[in-house]
């Protein structure tokens, strides 16, 4: 009998089985197929399967079939059984301990009762399944025989496979399936780069686990899987899951062609939720490829036509219109997954955007994170995540987890509050515990404002005529490149790659004064570094005097000296604010805002060596 005979003969016998009742469909298959074991396991598989559509599209399950039921063995070899994952007409699925390596592990155990052809081709297929070394396909660590049963000990995966994923219909983007299926296509182009064909592509035999990774199942042994399944293997005949089945399948031919055909139909239903060629038709179901599937982006509004081109193109049903290796499959979804992973990256960019200009700097973070994950190499977003994590820290150094929620409302806020503090019959800890916080906020607040409208600014002012006119000499191309480089280098914190910059700029143009500016944003940028560090310090070791000795270190530094005096009076360092506006008269006495100052710090200094004494 040909091919093409047995399958019109399967064919006739399921259709006559599937009109009966279940009740008479055995005693009917065992008069019509008169001994032919094959015919009849073929047909009843096709029956099982026929069952199990009609449940899954009534929305109903059918019933446990107990009549294979066994106890949980507790050993197999040297493994320990912690319980069953699963079981079908091809055996039985295990999750063991191999103690001596403290790993989990899920054994596979084959119903293959007294027959040594089945046994050693398993063997044969098994042996070759463990030399496939691949991300995207699960590891075999081992082959065994326990009680003339061979068994496979795999890798235990932890997720959700996609048949799963469909039915649950989980709502995932439009990348990350596309990220699933270009995964699966990279592991089917290895196995078929070592001659090993899978002969069973479909949902079930594909798991999204948990950390995001994809792995492809069942690699190999679906066609061996025994006489009682759907996947049988007999000469001239190779029958796999019917709904994923490729149409020279029926003819028995299996291949990389065949797998291909089958990932297309993955595709297309992970794409959608719906199967390209769904039927409860009994004709269908043997053969589901006679009417055509609807156009995918009917199904799936937003898809790019580039897409539905490579899926198209999986489903074509003569060969030589299909893809001709998975190599090429791999290379058109990887394109089209980076044009969708872009355009997400963009409008999780936008979003991030708007988030941070709305203040909510959490979410900012995340979404900008995400985007960047999609696209590494997005400029804006790798620019717009410096700028959250910088408000972030701001924000952080500013109001600590410590402080009253009233002193976080602002600067003035906290300056009232130690004010307030310090006229109050509070001590010493209090009030240096008010003085290292206030210090911190205006700290920030000062360099904030000196150092932040700088860095982030992208108009610079602009150079000199002198400069600007085009440099004709061999070191031009370096000098706009300089010109670049040094405010990214600003924008990163990158301070050493920016000072040595900036020191060849001042080389090649002497005469621009943005290297003036740079230079001045760049120290900005580094004391602002060690204010962090300092303050950060003093304060995890509560060491109040260090903490604001470090302020008014800081504060020292700042560019203008009555501006430093004032904030030293505001702060509660009367002596060294007296000293400063002191300074300011020697050099001009006419000045009013010093003597104000000074006579605003003397007579803070008096009232507080009255109320605490001289000796503080």
């Amino acid at each position: 009998m040909t091919p093409t005979e047995r399958r019109e003969r399967i064919t006739a016998v399921f259709e006559l089985a599937v009109r009966l009742r279940p009740d008479d469909q055995g005693l009917f298959l065992e008069q019509e197929c008169g001994g032919d074991h094959v015919l009849l396991a073929e047909v009843q598989s096709l029956l099982l399967e026929y069952r199990e559509l009609g449940a899954s599209l009534s929305g109903t399950e059918s019933a446990p079939d107990d009549s294979d039921a066994r106890p949980i063995p507790r050993r197999i070899g040297r493994y320990d059984i912690a319980g069953e994952i699963g079981s079908g007409g091809g055996g039985h699925v295990y999750r063991a301990l191999d103690a001596t390596v403290g790993r989990v592990v899920a054994i596979k155990v084959l119903n293959a009762p007294g027959d040594p052809n089945l046994i050693k081709r398993f063997r044969a297929e098994a042996m070759t399944v463990a030399n496939l070394h691949h991300k995207n396909i699960v590891t075999v660590h081992e082959y065994g025989e326990e009680d003339g049963a061979p068994y496979l000990v795999m890798e235990f995966l932890e997720g959700t496979t996609v048949e799963d994923l469909i039915r649950q219909r989980t709502p995932l983007p439009l990348h990350e399936k596309l990220w699933i299926m270009s995964e699966v296509a990279e592991g089917l182009q290895y196995a078929h780069g070592r001659g090993v064909i899978h002969r069973d592509v479909k949902p079930a035999n594909i798991m999204r686990l948990t950390d995001g990774s994809v792995k492809i199942m069942d690699f190999g042994i679906a066609r061996l899987a025994g006489a009682n399944t759907t996947r049988l293997t007999q000469t001239g005949f190779v029958i796999g899951t019917l709904k994923y089945m490729a149409p020279e399948q029926f003819d028995g031919t299996a291949d990389a062609l065949s797998d291909i055909f089958a990932y297309g139909l993955t595709f297309y239903e992970l794409l959608t939720g719906v199967h390209p060629f769904s039927s409860t038709d009994p004709a269908n179901i043997v053969n589901p490829m006679i009417n055509e599937p609807d156009v995918l982006r009917s199904l799936l509004p937003g898809c790019p036509e580039f897409l539905e081109r490579i899926v198209n193109r999986t489903l074509a049903r003569r060969r030589d219109s299909r893809y001709s290796n998975m190599s090429d499959v791999v290379v058109d979804t990887k394109s089209i997954l980076l044009d969708l992973r872009q355009q997400q990256a963009g409008d999780l960019f936008s979003q991030a955007g708007q988030l941070f200009s709305g203040g909510q700097l959490e979410a900012a973070q995340s979404a900008v994170r995400k985007a960047l994950e999609l696209n590494p190499l997005h400029a804006g977003a790798r620019q717009l995540r410096f700028q959250v994590e910088q408000a972030l820290r701001h924000r952080d150094l500013a109001h600590p987890a410590d402080v009253p929620a009233s002193v976080s409302t602002g600067r003035g806020v906290l300056l009232s509050l130690f004010v307030s503090i310090r006229n109050r019959v509070a001590r010493r800890t209090a009030i240096q515990t008010a003085t290292v916080f206030a210090g911190i906020a205006l700290i920030i607040g000062f360099w904030g404002f000196w150092l932040y409208p700088r860095t982030h600014n992208a108009h610079l002012p602009p150079a000199p005529a002198l400069v600007q006119k085009p440099i004709q000499d061999r070191n031009s191309r370096e000098l706009a490149s300089l010109q670049d480089a040094i405010p990214n280098a600003i924008s990163t914190q990158l301070w050493p790659q920016a000072l040595t910059s900036i020191s060849r700029f001042e080389q090649l143009a002497p005469a621009d004064r943005r290297a003036v500016e740079w230079r001045k944003q760049v120290e900005a940028g580094l004391a602002l570094d060690r204010a962090s560090r300092d303050l950060e310090n003093a304060k995890s070791e509560t060491d109040w005097e260090k903490a604001e000795a470090q302020i008014v270190s800081l504060v020292a530094k700042m560019p203008d000296n009555l501006t430093k005096a004032e904030q030293l009076v505001q702060l509660g360092n009367y002596p060294k604010a007296i000293e400063i506006f002191q300074g300011v008269l020697a050099q001009d006495s006419g000045n009013t805002r010093a003597q104000s100052g000074l006579n605003q710090a003397r007579a803070a200094q008096k009232t507080e060596d009255k109320e605490f004494g001289k000796g503080r």
